[in-house]
């Protein structure tokens, strides 16, 4: 497989997961009490270890890796995934607006 290939890959693996990612956001949605629409900001996918409910929710627990220095590559993408939330829905919501 070449480069390009490989990276195509990565990216369609990403894309995935971000899909996986919006939709628990979404699913976690909420009134907070100070009247402002959103996430808890300490358990936004309802624990405290959100790269470990990020790991769930892609499908792939932390847990099931064997090789520490795997998991701190994997913490490392989980934090992107979730650094990159924000813009990946604004694009979504964007693109869903402009086919009306």
């Amino acid at each position: 497989m070449s480069l390009m290939q490989n990276l195509n890959k990565i990216e369609d693996y990403k894309n995935k997961d971000m899909q996986l990612l919006a939709d628990a956001f979404f699913k976690n949605l909420l009134l907070n009490k100070d009247g402002s629409i959103g996430l808890d900001s300490k358990r936004p996918f309802g624990n405290s270890f959100i790269e470990g409910d990020i790991a769930d929710i892609i499908g792939y627990p932390i847990n099931s890796h064997s090789d520490d220095s795997d998991d701190e590559e994997y913490l490392v993408y989980l934090k992107d995934l979730y650094s990159s939330l924000p813009e990946f829905l604004k694009s979504k919501w964007l693109e869903l607006n402009k086919k009306e």
